[in-house]
């Protein structure tokens, strides 16, 4: 007997075995769907790649991660569009040949521990990652993670 497992966030659950499928509510049908390729293979974040702009709109309805793939002048960030969820984890992979600035919009803000919002790019043909969690009670994307200089 063979049983398909899937991780979600911390908690794992049964789809079924060989013998066939377990009834789902047609709720954890839709989430499942949404989870996992029909090759049954997990789905991962949706993507959006720009080479070079001088302004970039994250779209929360269709992109989890945006790619800047060549940055080659100052750039803003502006406030995100579409329907942006609460909790969820926004990213931007940015990669540029010299340092460039960055600007934000007025809804991505800094806690005390990872602060001030990354103000340049590290340049030499590097990569900077920068993660946003959406917070829906203050409409505001929280700055959540910074890795840089890859």
């Amino acid at each position: 007997m063979r049983w398909r497992w899937i991780l979600l966030g911390v908690g794992l659950v049964i789809l079924g075995t060989s013998l066939g499928w377990a009834a789902l509510s047609t709720q954890a049908e839709r989430t499942l769907e949404s989870l996992v390729a029909p090759d049954g293979t997990l789905k991962g974040p949706r993507v959006t790649a720009v080479t070079d702009a001088a302004t970039v709109t994250l779209n929360c309805a269709t992109t989890d991660q945006v790619n800047i793939t060549a940055l080659a002048q100052g750039v803003t960030l502006a406030n995100p569009s579409g329907s942006c969820k609460d909790g969820k984890l926004y990213k931007f992979r940015i990669k540029s040949a010299a340092s460039q600035t960055i600007t934000w919009g007025a809804m991505f803000r800094a806690g005390t521990d990872i602060t001030p919002l990354f103000a340049a790019t590290t340049g030499s043909n590097k990569t900077d990652y920068l993660g946003f969690l959406y917070n829906a009670a203050d409409t505001k994307m929280d700055y959540a993670a910074k890795a840089v200089g890859f």
